[in-house]
């Protein structure tokens, strides 16, 4: 499936117009870690052909400025490219394209095992997703996530506030890293998810039995068991043999209508289950939903790269913490400026965090042709 409208270019063709850039050090420091001022769409293109960094990056967290709290017009007929920003409104077109051309780029930069995380304005997240479903494959989409982030706005008078995000996982491959996930649950958390106890004390939960897919493998999706048979367009999740075993070890749970669910215990499942709602502390510099995103799909030394990575920088301090490496990009010289201060402070690692810093400059002689673009995917 494929979004059509007008001006849309090719991969080949967006590459071709992007400025070639150098980045320039800006301190004496040797290190894996790099944390680059300039333009994104002009780093990326220098990581693939300067840096050599094709196929070498693990997990990429993606956080457009313009795509997060913006006002997307989707009509045919916009006004003037300046009339728009005027009225802080970006043409969804536009947007889709400026997009498309660092997708593009990051996905020449990933690894066959790697991943990439998308957040997204819910308003305009479901036109990303179709981008995405063409760049990286419908079978590759793993994820549309719920982040809770900020205060509720209203887009619309006549529209439900929001509080949320959107975030698209996406692997390049079917070999994306998926590493389980070993810590276990609070014990508040116990209380809410298992709810339930037996006559031994144990705390569980219960599923359905039930599914809308027929399993054929067993292919007795509609025989009966115990006299009761699915709902219609509903199949056993498993074989009747099985669910009479389960009923047989006390794993079966009756409701009042006489629908059997399995038990889950607490006991048996320690671990915690990342669910796809994510919401991080607040006033806090480092984000449990960053942590969960590397601890679940990068490994031990993995390259992360962060294209937006703002003043906060909780991507880079949670790589540091983790023992992965980093690479940070933000167009803002004073964002980079008070990460390099965080990092001088070094208040939350310990030992010193050691970086190149670099500085991505244009070979194009011609600055307003540059300027031009710059912002022409906009």
């Amino acid at each position: 499936m494929f979004l059509h409208y007008s001006n849309k270019q090719s991969a080949a063709e967006l590459y071709n117009q992007i400025p070639t850039c150098e980045l320039i050090k800006q301190n004496t420091m040797g290190s894996p870690n790099k944390l680059i001022v300039g333009d994104t769409l002009l780093v990326l293109k220098n990581l693939i052909g300067e840096q050599h960094l094709a196929g070498k990056i693990d997990l990429v967290y993606l956080a457009p400025p313009l795509g997060l709290a913006t006002q997307f017009s989707f009509s045919e007929e916009y006004s003037t490219k300046k009339q728009q920003q005027q009225k802080g409104w970006l043409h969804a077109i536009d947007f889709l394209e400026f997009l498309r051309a660092r997708l593009f780029l990051l996905k020449t930069l990933l690894s066959e095992q790697g991943a990439i995380y998308v957040q997204i304005d819910s308003s305009i997240g479901h036109y990303v997703k179709i981008v995405m479903d063409e760049i990286f494959g419908a079978d590759n989409f793993r994820n549309d996530i719920s982040k809770i982030c900020h205060a509720p706005y209203q887009k619309h008078p006549k529209a439900y506030h929001t509080i949320k995000d959107m975030v698209l996982f996406y692997t390049k491959s079917s070999q994306g890293i998926w590493n389980e996930d070993k810590r276990t649950y609070a014990l508040e958390d116990i209380v809410r998810l298992f709810p339930k106890v037996d006559k031994n004390g144990r705390r569980y939960t219960t599923i359905s039995l039930y599914s809308p897919r027929e399993n054929f493998e067993h292919k007795e999706g509609v025989l009966p068991f115990r006299g009761i048979v699915p709902p219609t367009r509903q199949y056993w999740q498993v074989s009747t043999a099985i669910l009479e075993q389960w009923d047989r070890d006390n794993l079966i749970d009756w409701t009042d209508r006489q629908h059997p669910r399995k038990k889950i215990y607490a006991d048996e499942h320690p671990t915690a289950l990342p669910y796809d709602i994510w919401e991080d502390n607040k006033g806090s510099n480092l984000s449990p939903f960053i942590e969960l995103m590397l601890r679940k799909s990068s490994l031990p030394n993995s390259y992360i790269l962060d294209c937006y990575c703002g003043s906060n920088a909780a991507t880079l301090q949670t790589a540091e913490l983790l023992g992965r490496k980093w690479i940070g990009v933000d167009e803002s010289a004073t964002a980079i400026q008070a990460i390099c201060e965080k990092f001088k402070a070094n208040d939350i690692f310990s030992q010193k965090v050691t970086y190149e810093l670099l500085k991505a400059t244009s070979q194009e002689d011609d600055e307003d042709n540059l300027r031009y673009m710059l912002t022409k995917f906009f």
